[in-house]
């Protein structure tokens, strides 16, 4: 009953940090485009947009919105008749009166839910695997009082479900292994149905998931073939001998099962829709026009063929590129994963690296204890793998898939580490010795101790959480930013502190798709991304020396990712700001020096490419540029008197 009521209260505080933390958030990048699809593919409006990702979770997340009459789509938009989804978002989020709290409530509302599922999924398999349901308690705490968790489980994006999906379909797949029925490939085969509806970064799943049962056929029938003679541990202790629990009925049986399940489960999500592929799909041309089961989701993944990204602008301490580097994953691993976290993996990997020295005294237990960490490290280790060698580097939520292995891992080093005889074990002795075991528990006690305490303190920023090897959230921004820190979600809570500090007429450099309008925000436009702020001919910012006046900029603008110059705000980074909304908008207050100066410049020319000799003269940052058109305007100079 005190487990139970323990389980309880963490599910209901993860609900509430969750709900609580987006309530005064921004729409992020994303969002948008993902709700005005999902709402028009449930409405059946419209199912055809194309944003690179499977239908279900969109689906989900607008649910609550299909059958309410105060949501609007831009039907009558001509863009609405296309296969993009920019304009529509745009449109549906700002331009058509839609209650934006009241439409990201109720998405993000869609997500919370598939976090809470993340949370029962995880602590379920780490309960099983170490037949402990303490560890299961253990395990919910890490996931519940993740910054990461937190921080995408109350979006409107795809990352928190593929992270669910990549549970849900190692879980199934590890019951089957463990006890290969033909129930449980049917059940293994509708989790990784249910994965492949996710993102198609699923796809990296694939093989690795063929790889962990491969091997456990493999050593399977190794170990059968060695049946006949004594099978000896790692340090030669004897095993009572079973047979193998994998047949070649049941193999073949799991080859028709798994596979089977697993497609009518995608096309049943699709209403088993049978459709026509469109003819703008030149990445495989000849299915053009053809009619076939899934065409909604071969369509989506095709198009992905048409526009696969070699590289995104990135940011990774200090330099840009568009290609990426192989180390920025590891480093967004060592800086975002709480440092809590970090440790308890450490010492169950060495826990069960140890473990792998000491003697089995069943066959039984061998098996068991080899198929666990295949299923537990081969997905992980190999899509951290593959993820160095990609030129897309868009934040650390890329690594989320791989954490439900990693959770389940410590949870199991954990239940080795203190000598219980656990699933898998079957080792000699008595466990750990008691100093060392009384040490592990009270470590075991702290460590998430310190992540609950780490967890209350960001809230409700999670966003933005950089552990202490980073320098905390208030220097992250010097490490990674985008979707690290920054993904526009503080708009709204700059136009409050504008309200709340009574602060004038400030300059904004905006990161986002909010629309400062919308939120009431008194401001003049800065270079920002997309740039929609300002007029591009009349760039009022001088970089060197700007003009006073109170500045509000996003982290990720501040260090100039997706500007050409990269040092566009290179003077505000020398400097401490004033103020941080939510760590990722920076508020800095330049001073006036010298006396206001009016300056003529023909348009097309902006103060951001101003000489350096023209400005000096002046002997003010306070210049107030004006522009003219060249060959339509007569200048007359001042006359004294």
């Amino acid at each position: 009953m005190t487990r139970r009521l323990a389980n309880t209260a963490v599910f209901l505080t993860f609900f509430l940090l969750a709900v609580t933390s987006f309530l005064g958030k921004t729409p992020t990048f994303d969002e948008q485009g993902f709700l005005v699809r999902g709402l028009g593919y449930v409405r059946g409006d419209n199912t055809h947009m194309r944003v690179g990702h499977p239908a279900g979770l969109n689906a989900w997340n607008a649910l609550l919105l299909r059958d309410d009459p105060t949501v609007a789509l831009p039907l009558d938009d001509p863009s609405w008749q296309t296969t993009a989804f920019h304009q529509p978002a745009e449109l549906f989020m700002w331009e058509l009166g839609n209650d934006v709290r009241h439409v990201m409530f109720a998405s993000r509302i869609m997500t919370v839910f598939l976090g809470m599922l993340l949370l029962a999924v995880v602590s379920r398999w780490a309960a099983e695997m170490s037949t402990r349901p303490w560890i299961g308690t253990f395990v919910l705490v890490l996931v519940a009082f993740d910054p990461n968790v937190l921080a995408h489980t109350r979006l409107t994006t795809t990352d928190l479900g593929l992270t669910l999906g990549t549970a849900v379909a190692g879980y199934t797949l590890w019951r089957y292994l463990i006890q290969p029925t033909w129930q449980r490939a049917l059940v293994a085969g509708i989790g990784f149905g249910l994965l492949a509806n996710t993102k198609f970064t699923m796809g990296l799943f694939v093989p690795l998931f063929a790889l962990v049962i491969l091997l456990t056929w493999a050593y399977s029938f190794w170990q059968t073939r060695r049946a006949h003679l004594p099978v000896q541990s790692l340090s030669a202790t004897r095993f009572t001998i079973d047979h193998s629990p994998f047949t070649i009925r049941k193999i073949l049986q799991f080859t028709i099962i798994f596979p089977t399940a697993a497609i009518l489960t995608l096309w049943a999500m699709y209403g088993f829709d049978i459709g026509t592929l469109p003819a703008d799909l030149p990445a495989l041309p000849q299915l053009s026009g053809l009619t076939l089961p899934l065409a909604h989701h071969l369509e989506q993944l095709l198009d992905i063929g048409n526009r696969a990204q070699i590289g995104a602008p990135a940011f990774l301490l200090g330099d840009y590129r568009d290609t990426g580097w192989w180390y920025y994953f590891p480093i967004a691993f060592l800086t975002k994963t709480p440092l809590p976290t970090l440790i308890l993996l450490l010492i169950a990997t060495l826990t069960l690296l140890l473990r792998l020295r000491s003697p089995f005294t069943i066959h039984h237990a061998l098996r068991q204890f080899t198929i666990n960490l295949l299923t537990l490290l081969i997905p992980p280790l190999g899509y951290f793998a593959l993820a160095l060698t990609t030129t897309v580097n868009l934040g650390y939520r890329h690594l989320l898939p791989m954490w439900p292995f990693l959770w389940v891992l410590i949870g199991y080093g954990m239940a080795q580490g203190a000598g219980d005889k656990v699933q898998g074990a079957g080792f000699r002795g008595q466990g750990a010795r008691p100093t060392t075991y009384y040490l592990l528990l009270t470590t075991y006690f702290l460590l998430p101790l310190w992540l609950i305490l780490i967890t209350f303190a960001i809230h409700p920023h999670y966003l933005a959480y950089f552990n202490v090897l980073a320098g905390g959230p208030n220097n992250g921004w010097r490490v990674l930013v985008d979707s690290n820190l920054d993904w526009g979600q503080d708009l709204a809570g700059l136009a409050e502190w504008q309200r709340e500090n009574g602060a004038g007429t400030l300059w904004l450099s905006y990161f986002g798709e909010g629309r400062p309008d919308y939120y009431g925000l008194d401001y003049r436009g800065l270079d920002s991304f997309p740039p929609r702020l300002m007029n591009p001919y009349a760039n009022p910012f001088y970089p060197a020396d700007p003009a006073p006046g109170l500045y509000a900029i996003s982290a990720t603008n501040l260090q100039g990712v997706h500007f050409e110059n990269h040092d566009q705000f290179a003077w505000f980074r020398e400097r401490e700001p004033i103020a941080k909304i939510g760590y990722s908008i920076f508020l800095y207050d330049v001073p006036a020096r010298g006396e206001p100066a009016a300056l003529a410049l023909p348009l097309g020319m902006d103060m951001s490419n101003l000489p350096a000799e023209l400005h000096a003269p002046l002997a003010t940052n306070d210049v107030r540029p004006s522009w003219y058109e060249p060959s339509r305007s007569l200048l007359i100079p001042a006359q004294n008197g």
